[in-house]
């Protein structure tokens, strides 16, 4: 290996812009004919499965009901005019620490969830108006 010296910093002929073209070309080329590897399988008691493992989405996913509790934990302080269920699976996500995506195979099961708290609210704001209709007007009795 060849080492230049420049300006007190050694850097060696291998490194940055001193490849020759044609071997940055074959080396490329190499690369790309490279079979690629596959995720390995995962295993029974792995958890959920996250999805394509990145750099960044090696987060092992909780259970069900930890996914939903936390959801609801979400819902609770969103705006559920403004969020959608889309919006809500990804910041369920990021509070997981899970890369963005990791939770499309659950989809289905989170936009059942989201459903079910919105009707829960739904039912609760419900029966708060039956029961301020029961008690009648506010104000002094006479």
């Amino acid at each position: 290996e060849v080492v230049e010296v420049t300006a007190g910093r050694s850097q060696s002929a291998l490194e940055g812009p001193f490849l020759v073209p044609e071997m940055a070309d074959e080396a490329a080329k190499e690369v790309k004919d490279e079979p690629q590897a596959e995720n390995p399988p995962a295993s029974a008691d792995a958890g959920e499965d996250i999805g394509p493992l990145t750099e960044d989405s090696a987060v092992k996913l909780p259970g069900d009901e930890e996914l939903r509790s936390k959801l609801r934990e979400i819902l609770a302080n969103s705006n559920l005019e403004q969020l959608t269920k889309r919006t809500a699976r990804r910041e369920l996500e990021t509070a997981l620490g899970a890369a963005e995506g990791a939770l499309d195979d659950k989809k289905k099961d989170i936009g059942a969830w989201v459903d079910e708290y919105i009707k829960e609210k739904e039912e609760e704001e419900e029966q708060r108006k039956v029961e301020k209709a029961l008690r009648g007007p506010a104000g002094p009795r006479g």
